[in-house]
Protein backbone atom coordinates (compact mmCIF):
# COMPACT_ATOMS: atom_id res chain seq x y z
CA UNK A 1 0.00 0.00 0.00
CA UNK A 2 2.87 2.40 0.74
CA UNK A 3 4.37 1.82 -2.68
CA UNK A 4 1.00 2.45 -4.36
CA UNK A 5 0.66 5.70 -2.40
CA UNK A 6 4.16 6.76 -3.46
CA UNK A 7 3.45 5.94 -7.10
CA UNK A 8 0.09 7.75 -7.00
CA UNK A 9 1.73 10.84 -5.51
CA UNK A 10 4.30 10.76 -8.30
CA UNK A 11 1.55 10.57 -10.93
CA UNK A 12 -0.35 13.42 -9.31
CA UNK A 13 2.79 15.53 -9.04
CA UNK A 14 3.40 15.14 -12.77
CA UNK A 15 -0.17 16.27 -13.54
CA UNK A 16 0.16 19.26 -11.22
CA UNK A 17 3.58 20.17 -12.63
CA UNK A 18 2.20 20.09 -16.17
CA UNK A 19 -0.67 22.36 -15.16
CA UNK A 20 1.55 24.84 -13.32
CA UNK A 21 4.08 25.18 -16.13
CA UNK A 22 1.39 25.53 -18.79
CA UNK A 23 -0.40 28.17 -16.73
CA UNK A 24 2.87 30.07 -16.35
CA UNK A 25 3.37 29.84 -20.11
CA UNK A 26 -0.13 31.18 -20.83
CA UNK A 27 0.19 33.94 -18.23
CA UNK A 28 3.54 35.04 -19.67
CA UNK A 29 2.04 35.16 -23.17
CA UNK A 30 -0.78 37.36 -21.87
CA UNK A 31 1.69 39.58 -20.01
CA UNK A 32 3.82 39.92 -23.14
CA UNK A 33 0.81 41.33 -24.97
CA UNK A 34 0.19 43.78 -22.14
CA UNK A 35 3.86 44.80 -21.74
CA UNK A 36 5.50 44.42 -25.17
CA UNK A 37 8.25 46.88 -24.32
CA UNK A 38 9.54 44.62 -21.52
CA UNK A 39 9.63 41.63 -23.85
CA UNK A 40 11.39 43.56 -26.60
CA UNK A 41 14.12 44.69 -24.20
CA UNK A 42 15.17 41.10 -23.51
CA UNK A 43 13.55 39.04 -26.22
CA UNK A 44 16.12 36.23 -26.09
CA UNK A 45 15.63 35.73 -22.35
CA UNK A 46 11.84 35.65 -22.60
CA UNK A 47 11.84 33.33 -25.60
CA UNK A 48 13.96 30.84 -23.63
CA UNK A 49 11.67 31.17 -20.59
CA UNK A 50 8.53 30.62 -22.67
CA UNK A 51 10.01 27.63 -24.47
CA UNK A 52 11.22 26.20 -21.17
CA UNK A 53 7.79 26.37 -19.52
CA UNK A 54 6.07 24.87 -22.55
CA UNK A 55 8.63 22.06 -22.87
CA UNK A 56 8.48 21.29 -19.15
CA UNK A 57 4.70 21.09 -19.31
CA UNK A 58 4.82 18.77 -22.31
CA UNK A 59 7.46 16.61 -20.65
CA UNK A 60 5.31 16.18 -17.54
CA UNK A 61 2.30 15.25 -19.68
CA UNK A 62 4.42 12.78 -21.61
CA UNK A 63 5.41 11.11 -18.34
CA UNK A 64 1.74 10.90 -17.32
CA UNK A 65 0.68 9.29 -20.60
CA UNK A 66 3.69 7.03 -21.02
CA UNK A 67 2.83 3.33 -21.10
CA UNK A 68 5.96 1.86 -19.53
CA UNK A 69 5.20 -1.00 -17.13
CA UNK A 70 7.61 0.07 -14.36
CA UNK A 71 5.57 2.98 -12.98
CA UNK A 72 2.03 3.97 -12.13
CA UNK A 73 0.84 5.99 -15.09
CA UNK A 74 -2.51 7.36 -16.12
CA UNK A 75 -3.12 4.49 -18.54
CA UNK A 76 -2.38 1.78 -15.97
CA UNK A 77 -4.18 3.66 -13.19
CA UNK A 78 -7.42 3.92 -15.15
Amino acid sequence: MDEFKRLLEGLLNDVVDAHIDYKLYKDLIEASEEFPFVISQSNTFWSFILKSHLNTSLHALTKVHDQENKALLLYSFL
